[in-house]
């Protein structure tokens, strides 16, 4: 299964600093496995973007309403699913 997640922009406290109005690109890795795993960026329910390349970019103008919203990148894999 995939391996090693990580949000290659982050802090050491799980935080990406941006400013309004400035593009800010969010970036998540992961190591591959087999099958390829699926890699998404998901904000308040919806799904921003995905890749099956191991690696993620979601680039956007941060807004008022962006300060300390979660950005979630999550890994769907057939692996991780029948190792459950």
């Amino acid at each position: 299964p995939p391996k090693g997640l990580r949000i290659t922009n982050a802090t050491f406290n799980d935080f990406i600093y941006g400013v309004e109005g400035k593009e800010l690109t969010l970036q998540c890795k992961v190591e591959q496995g087999l099958p390829r795993a699926n890699l998404m960026w998901i904000h308040n329910g919806k799904k921003l973007n995905q890749s099956k390349n191991g690696v993620l970019n979601y680039t956007f103008k941060p807004k008022t309403r962006d300060h300390q919203s979660p950005y979630t990148c999550r890994i769907y894999s057939r692996a991780l699913i029948e190792a459950l």
